[in-house]
């Protein structure tokens, strides 16, 4: 009998494992929606960091629980729509804003960018990311630790 508590329990929890790895076609769908469905919200507050040169303390609710990043040195707004994994493997996405509307790597790192796909990819010291245009100003990013 605890033989087949244990298998039954094991195969649950390679279930849940395997239902939470989000597929990177995934990410970007996530961060598309997101970003389509906000639009007006994130102009505004892109405009506003740009302007304060800091992400603002009175979010609104639909961003209060979300991370917002502001990098000095680029004027990158960045903002978090989803994660995976356990620190330290864990991956981040979600939409940026860049207003000199080129590819940024996330946080705004000093890594160098390559020509992958529709976009553009990073690698240092066996972390990953990848940045993809979505429209003029505003991109897709993803980021693996």
């Amino acid at each position: 009998m605890k033989r087949a508590i244990s298998a039954l329990l094991a195969c649950l929890l390679l279930c849940l494992a395997l239902s939470g790895c989000v597929p990177q076609e995934r990410q970007l769908a996530q961060a598309e929606e997101f970003y389509q469905v906000h639009r007006e919200l994130l102009a505004s507050l892109a405009a506003q960091c740009q302007k304060e040169r800091r992400v603002p303390t009175d979010l609104p609710g639909e961003l209060e629980n979300r991370a917002v990043y502001y990098d000095y040195a680029t004027g990158m707004v960045q903002v978090q729509v989803g994660s995976f994994g356990i620190v330290p493997s864990t991956t981040y996405w979600g939409v940026y804003y860049s207003p000199e509307d080129t590819p940024l790597p996330y946080d705004g790192a000093d890594v160098p960018l390559a020509p992958a796909g529709e976009g553009f990819a990073w690698e240092r010291d066996g972390n990953t990311g990848y940045t993809q245009r979505l429209e003029t100003g505003w991109y897709f990013f993803t980021a693996s630790f």
